[in-house]
């Protein structure tokens, strides 16, 4: 038989919500001193990897960059003092077969330094022996291409129909009236797409007691929105119309 102890760790109220005991409090500890509560006063070793244009050294010897200047107002609001190192295997870390990693995360996690700014990537296996910070910059995949004196010059309204050529757009605009005009035709002679107002709205007596909703209208609004993918308020009832939809929507 198993006995489960509970260790009470604080209080709850909805006027002071949280209310831990002192004892249990979470604080900030150092291994160069661990009765610290905050990082004042205290010299830190960080260890950096020197890459343009977030850490670099100008012509004075002296390092600059994008971290460099994080890494000074960081020290500004929490009066720490700090010594650089840079990493000798030019690495951001890389685990080896062993699970020793090298690099800056090594670094960190052999205790050589207190912490790092970096570009460093998070990824979940580096997750795993260190703690990150919330990103400082967020990257994606993209291409720069050089903008020449003629690009400058024939921006327009029309350029968003650059990506295609005129043969496509002409294309593009017969399929979606044909498909349109396919639906009207279709949902006028098919019985699956009349119904009964009367029984939808006893309330409405003015028009007649027949309605199709694939107006001409109503099929132009459905064409463009399956096409741009954001669906639409009206649906095919029939087996003729959806068969179509369905064809469109493939294409």
């Amino acid at each position: 038989m198993r006995r489960i102890w509970y260790l009470q760790l604080g209080n709850w109220s909805e006027n002071s919500h949280w209310q831990f005991d002192n004892r249990y409090i979470n604080k900030w500890e150092f291994d160069i001193d661990p009765e610290s509560e905050n990082l004042e006063g205290l010299n830190l070793r960080i260890v950096v990897y020197m890459e343009e244009p977030f850490v670099m050294k100008n012509s004075n010897n002296q390092y600059e960059g994008f971290c460099i200047d994080l890494l000074n107002e960081m020290a500004t609001m929490l009066k720490f003092n700090y010594s650089i190192i840079e990493v000798q295997d030019g690495s951001y870390g890389i685990e080896d077969d062993s699970g020793r990693w090298n690099g800056i995360i090594g670094v960190l996690q052999r205790h050589e330094a207190d912490l790092s700014v970096s570009a460093v990537t998070i990824t979940y296996s580096r997750v795993e022996v260190v703690d990150f910070t919330l990103p400082f910059m967020h990257l994606g995949i993209s291409i720069l291409l050089a903008r020449t004196k003629d690009d400058s010059d024939k921006g327009s309204l029309f350029t968003f129909l650059e990506p295609l050529s005129l043969s496509v757009w002409v294309s593009l605009i017969i399929a979606y009236l044909f498909v349109s005009f396919t639906m009207y035709l279709l949902a006028r002679f098919s019985p699956y797409e009349w119904y009964d107002i009367e029984k939808i709205d006893e309330r409405d007596r003015s028009i007649e007691n027949q309605k199709n909703q694939f107006s001409v209208l109503n099929s132009l609004w459905f064409s463009v929105g399956s096409l741009m993918q954001q669906g639409s308020d009206v649906i095919p009832r029939a087996a003729a119309t959806r068969v179509v939809a369905v064809i469109w929507l493939e294409l």
